[in-house]
C-alpha cells in the first residue's frame, strides 16, 4: 500500500528531549506487529495537505504502541529539520505514513522469556511489544534493561511503571550513565550488570532484543556473543548514529 493519509490525535512532549504523537490508525496499518516501524511523510510549508502526492520528507519511526488499536503512537528525538517541523504539528493536522516495515518483531509462540537491552528511544519497539502482550495477557516473561543519561530522559517512564503494576511477568531495570538517581541504578548496561539481574537462567535460553544506536548495539552484540549467548537468540534494530546513551 503507498503513502495514506491520516490525522495527529495528540503531540506531546515527553521529556527535555523527545515528544510523543499519536495519529488515527490508516487501513493500511491496522495489523502491524509489535516492533515494526512505519515511514512518516511530511508536505512542503503551503502546499495541500490533502493531495498525498505532496508527501515528499520522510523519516522512519518505530511504533510504540501495541498492534490492533484505533491509535499509532511514536516517539521521537528532536535532531534535525524534519523532526523541529513534526513537533509544531496540533491535532487534526495531517501526516503521511506507509508502512508496515521490519522483521525485527515479537514472536509470542516463540519468544516465551525475552531479555530486552535498550538505550534512548530505542525503547519504541519493545513498549510495543509490552503493551501487546499486557493487553492480550500473555503469558510471557520480559525483563528489560533500559539505559539513559539521566532520568529526566527516560522515555515512557510513566508508561512502563503502570504496565509493571498490571503484568506480573514484566521486570524493569533503569541505569543512568550521567546522573545517580534514588532507586534507579548507575553505569552503563555490562556483563556484570546483567548477571547479577538475571537470576532465571535467562543467558542459557532466553531471546535477547538489543534496540537503541549503533554503538550500543555493537556493544551489547558483543557482550552477549562473549557471554556464550548463540547469535541465533539475539535480535537487534539498529539506530544508526545516536548520542551514547
Amino acid at each position: 500500500m503507498g503513502i495514506e493519509i491520516s490525522e495527529i490525535i495528540s503531540n506531546e512532549q515527553n521529556t527535555p528531549s523527545v515528544w510523543v504523537m499519536r495519529i488515527k490508525t490508516p487501513p493500511g496499518l491496522k495489523t502491524f506487529k509489535a516492533g515494526q516501524f512505519g515511514n512518516f511523510y511530511l508536505c512542503p510549508e503551503g502546499s495541500d495537505a490533502s493531495n498525498v502526492a505532496n508527501y515528499i520528507y520522510a523519516r522512519p519511526f518505530s511504533f510504540a504502541s501495541a498492534p490492533d488499536n484505533e491509535y499509532i503512537e511514536i516517539g521521537y528525538k528532536i535532531a534535525g529539520a524534519f523532526t523541529q517541523k513534526l513537533k509544531t504539528l496540533k491535532p487534526n493536522d495531517k501526516v503521511g505514513v506507509k508502512g508496515p516495515y521490519g522483521v525485527f518483531t515479537f514472536d509470542a509462540d516463540k519468544d516465551k522469556d525475552v531479555v530486552m537491552l535498550a538505550a534512548g528511544i530505542g525503547i519504541a519497539p519493545f513498549l510495543s511489544a509490552l503493551r501487546y502482550a499486557t493487553e492480550k495477557g500473555l503469558a510471557n516473561y520480559f525483563t528489560l534493561f533500559y539505559s539513559n543519561k539521566t532520568k529526566d530522559e527516560i522515555i515512557y517512564y510513566k508508561d512502563m511503571e503502570k504496565l509493571k503494576t498490571e503484568n506480573p511477568n514484566i521486570k524493569i531495570f533503569y541505569t543512568l550513565t550521567q546522573e545517580d538517581a534514588a532507586g534507579l541504578d548507575h553505569g552503563r548496561i555490562n556483563l556484570e550488570y546483567l548477571q547479577a539481574s538475571l537470576v532465571r537462567g535467562q543467558f542459557a535460553d532466553s531471546i535477547f532484543y538489543i534496540c537503541g544506536g549503533h554503538d550500543f548495539i555493537g556493544a551489547m552484540t558483543t557482550m552477549l556473543l562473549a557471554a556464550g549467548v548463540d547469535a541465533k537468540r539475539i535480535k537487534k534494530e539498529d539506530f544508526g548514529k545516536l548520542p551514547d546513551s
